[in-house]
């Protein structure tokens, strides 16, 4: 019997950027790490991974939050440089509980 003839496997897919996806929103960049609130008072931490300019609350992001692992959207005006009061201990811990994980 003859033996199905195999696929060659196509090359890892790079970060691509879609044509019609914002890259900047606000003064904040693609994969830019911020910190920010959601609208239930949860400090988020991580790398932007979309822009949503068409939101019915006003221009928003979507991020893939480092604290409580997951993706969140917020708003941009809710987007800050500077951890808030209790940011930087949550972040700690989080990597804490991680790195306990792994072992």
């Amino acid at each position: 019997m003859a033996k199905k003839k195999r696929s060659k496997k196509s090359a890892k897919k790079k970060d691509v950027v879609k044509k019609d996806q914002l890259t900047e929103l606000g003064g904040l960049k693609l994969n830019q790490k911020i910190w920010g609130t959601t609208v239930g008072s949860m400090t988020v931490f991580g790398p932007i991974t979309e822009f949503h300019d068409k939101n019915a609350e006003g221009p928003a992001l979507t991020l893939y939050d480092e604290i409580n692992g997951g993706f969140r959207v917020i708003l941009v005006e809710s987007a800050m440089a500077e951890p808030p009061k209790g940011g930087k201990r949550k972040l700690t811990a989080s990597r804490m509980r991680e790195s306990k994980l792994k072992r």
